[in-house]
């Protein structure tokens, strides 16, 4: 036993000296116990102790792990760690959400944040309500790869702070529920962002003219938020059935209360692609328009009419009974001004 202790002592440190790696299967395939094995054992752990620290210094391994990082908080812990660790983490971060922060997030600290992300592609501020044009108008040239974002509820960006984003990004998803942008924003939009594919002006003021240009010139869109404009009348139904949107995958006309029936109904059909449909509270469409569309449709998988017209028990059985599974129809004693603008579906952004 002594002697072949020796052996495999001389075999290990041999190996050691031709800097050969000593694997945990070369050390349980011996017969001694490790217990009685120190000297291999050791090499083993110093060979796993300098491969660990190779891999948490390697740059390409670090800059891929956190590019998987989207709170602000894990951005600045990793950042305190060691400058390569704040090199790394500043060219791997494509994404931030500051949703759970957005209380306390402010135009000064936001824009330190992202002066330091080179490749920033999407970003969330969602309820930030502090913000406003100059931070927009600071971080915008920062961040040219920016391809998506978010401003929901966000009162304090106007035209000016929309028109610094799109001149620096190549902007393709954008939402600006309840922003206080006016049409001078949208006709620039329309012009200078022709590639957006996923765009949400809920609740803003958005009229028939400025909406008949964007759609007119937005010919990628894929998914359009309508809820809650006000404005907006049949002359937009009329002209999204003439842009010819071929990739409209989802449109939400909710709580848009002069649409009509009619006009629903001769608009969708000219939307090859159009899967998902929502006109809640649309007092105007009638289950008629309802009964043609999804006849005229077929494509169309999904479709709510809550809340739309006072339809008898027998009309909405004949909705789940003939089309089940794709007409959604809630009623209830609530007046559709108070459920309608509802948050949208999760995973939206």
């Amino acid at each position: 036993m002594a002697h072949r202790f020796q052996e495999q002592l001389a075999l290990a440190a041999q190996r050691s000296t031709l800097n050969t790696p000593i694997s945990a299967s070369y050390i349980l395939s011996r017969s001694v116990p490790l217990s009685m094995h120190p000297s291999p054992f050791h090499a083993f752990h110093s060979h796993l102790s300098t491969l660990c620290n190779n891999v948490l210094n390697d740059r390409r391994f670090l800059t891929n792990i956190f590019s998987h990082l989207h709170q602000p908080r894990d951005f600045y812990t990793i950042m305190g760690v060691s400058r390569l660790w704040r090199d790394c983490v500043c060219d791997g971060i494509h994404s931030l959400d500051f949703r759970r922060y957005s209380e306390r997030v402010t135009d000064r600290p936001l824009v330190a944040c992202l002066q330091r992300i080179r490749h920033l592609q999407r970003l969330t501020l969602d309820n930030c309500t502090q913000l406003n044009d100059c931070s927009l108008s600071a971080f915008a040239p920062l961040c040219p790869k920016l391809t998506a974002v978010s401003f929901l509820g966000c009162a304090g960006i106007t035209d000016q702070g929309v028109s610094d984003l799109i001149r620096h990004t190549r902007i393709i998803h954008l939402n600006l529920e309840r922003c206080s942008i006016t049409d001078t924003a949208l006709l620039e939009l329309s012009y200078c962002a022709p590639s957006i594919r996923t765009l949400s002006l809920a609740q803003t003021t958005v009229g028939d003219t400025v909406m008949g240009v964007m759609l007119m010139r937005l010919l990628h869109l894929e998914e359009l938020d309508l809820r809650g404009c006000l404005r907006l009348t049949d002359q937009t139904l009329r002209t999204l059935g003439a842009a010819r949107l071929s990739a409209m995958r989802r449109l939400d006309l909710s709580n848009c209360p002069a649409f009509t029936g009619p006009a629903l109904r001769a608009a969708v059909p000219a939307l090859p692609a159009l899967r998902t449909l929502r006109v809640i509270g649309c007092y105007q469409v009638d289950a008629d328009s309802v009964f043609g569309l999804l006849r005229s449709c077929p494509r169309l998988a999904e479709l709510d009419v809550s809340w739309c017209d006072q339809w008898s028990p027998q009309v909405r059985g004949c909705f789940l009974g003939e089309f089940a599974g794709r007409v959604r129809v809630q009623e209830g004693e609530q007046r559709p001004a108070e459920v309608l603008l509802a948050p949208r579906p999760a995973g939206r952004w």
